[in-house]
């Protein structure tokens, strides 16, 4: 039956990237959440393929929860990696601190949950520079990376949308200090559960 959905001939590569993360409180406003992954990729047809690997660690501590609203710092630092078949290989180390905003709309007419406005600010550093290549005239190499974003969610219930649920939906910008690459991204719960 998958044949019905993909056409197989169109089907370049295929990666398999189990992952293993697990949230730990600490104490009332602070939780960690390490996370580790690694997998493995090949192009078909080819004898090309590549093992991936990435591990961290990331931080949600609570600097403000009331009424209006609730502000949540965000860090992160991880190890990212390649090993191809063919001996090469390459790694970064994002390192990120951000800030999540929550502050409440009121209530949707109808439905007893509250609505969310959620929005947040990020900026990333990659340790080493990561190159971006889509045509080569405009390649370019960046160490770091901004986001802002924006989004609505509800405040004890998820949002459905036919058998799909969301915690948040929003969007956001990202672009490095240099101004490229950037682009529109799309979220769907907080940066310390994704």
């Amino acid at each position: 039956e998958l044949d019905k959905v993909v056409d197989l001939d169109n089907v370049a590569f295929v990666s398999v990237n189990p992952a293993l993360e697990v949230e730990v409180p600490v104490n009332d406003i602070w939780s960690l959440r390490p996370y580790a992954s690694v997998g493995y990729g090949t192009v078909f047809k080819t004898s090309e393929g590549a093992w991936t690997y990435w591990a961290g660690m990331k931080s949600r501590v609570t600097l403000y929860s009331g009424p209006k609203s609730t502000w949540h710092l965000i860090n992160q630092l991880g190890y990212v990696g390649y090993t191809s078949g063919e001996g090469k290989d390459d790694s970064f180390w994002p390192a990120m601190a951000g800030l999540e905003v929550s502050h409440p709309l009121g209530q949707a007419p109808g439905s007893g949950s509250e609505w969310l406005l959620h929005w947040k600010l990020g900026y990333t550093y990659f340790g080493s520079d990561i190159f971006f290549s889509r045509v080569p005239a405009v390649s370019k190499d960046i160490s770091d990376e901004w986001e802002i974003g924006a989004g609505i969610g509800r405040r004890d219930d998820r949002i459905r949308i036919w058998f799909l649920s969301f915690d948040r939906l929003g969007i956001g910008y990202r672009s490095s200090s240099s101004g490229i690459p950037s682009g529109i991204t799309f979220f769907f719960r907080s940066a310390f559960e994704c």
